[in-house]
Parts: structure tokens; sequence; C-alpha cells
């Protein structure tokens, strides 16, 4: 895998035993009282979680829009969706709610939302932070099991920014 400057730069930055904690976190943590899996980045359609590649879990954004079982990488350098492909999202087939970040869905605190093809629903909470939006989170309440309530905090500052402007969902 190839990494960019500031990838290499956060990885010489960890020692060996912040690296061990890192891979030693699950992939996915599965919120059955409340039917709703929190994830990194995405899911693949078909395919039952615990068969789920960590890549996926890690990184999917994009899958080919004919087969649904490719990832698909941004392009580069204007970070655009791909040609022929779909955003996750919206071919998501499960039936527990999924909670993810890692694609920036707006900056202005706007939380991406997508009904799923099965019974659950995508909500997408990374509202770029680090890019001057806002720090967002789900908050679920064991006397509301259903209950999705938002919380935000818009960034003090933009904490970085991107060679070409970031495109948001």
């Amino acid at each position: 895998m190839r990494y960019s400057a500031d990838q290499m730069q956060t990885i010489t930055a960890l020692s060996d035993s912040d690296m061990e904690w890192l891979a030693n976190l699950p992939h996915y943590i599965s919120l059955q009282e409340f039917n709703v899996l929190c994830v990194h980045a995405g899911l693949m359609p078909r395919l039952r979680l615990e068969h789920q590649p960590k890549e996926v879990l890690t990184m999917l954004r994009y899958l080919d829009i004919e087969t649904r079982r490719k990832m698909l990488s941004m392009k580069y350098p204007d970070f655009e969706q791909p040609d022929n492909s779909i955003f996750w999202a919206e071919c998501y087939d499960g039936k527990a709610d999924v909670v993810f970040g890692h694609s920036v869905v707006s900056l202005d605190g706007t939380i991406g939302y997508w009904e799923g093809l099965g019974r659950g629903r995508c909500y997408g909470i990374d509202t770029g932070a680090v890019f001057g939006g806002y720090l967002s989170a789900m908050i679920l309440d064991s006397t509301k099991p259903e209950s999705r309530e938002i919380v935000q905090v818009k960034a003090l500052r933009e904490y970085y920014e991107p060679a070409v402007k970031y495109k948001t969902l």
C-alpha cells in the first residue's frame, strides 16, 4: 500500500505500542440493544457482518455500480466519486442501523442519512471537524432504544487544509 506524506508523518509519529494498540481495536461495534452497528467506513452489501473484510470496514466509500462487490477509490486529485460507482450506503441491505464516519458528508453540520434496502438506516456523522466543520456524535438512550439524537460541536478553527477543495457527499 502507498501512503501519502500526511499518512507517513502520522505513522512515523506513532510508537510501537501505539501501533499495537491500534491493531488490536475492533473493526466494528455491534450495539444489539439499539439495533446499531458502528463502523469506521462502510459495509459491503450481501455479505454477513462477520465476513466483511477489514479493508471494507475501514476504507469503503464507493462500490462498482454493476457488481456492488468491488471497492473503488476516489478519483484524485479532486476527491471525486469514481465513474460507474455508487456510495455504499445507497445500497446497504442490512437490518441494523449503521453509524459511520470516514466520508465527510457535510461541513455545515448536516448529517448524512440513507434509507437502506433492508430495514436498516445509515447515518454518516463525519461532518468535517478537521476542515472547520463540526464534530458530531449520536446519542443512544437505553430508555428509548429507537431514539437517534445527534449532538454537535463546531470546530474552533480549520485544523487541516487539503491540497484541493474537499468534496462532501
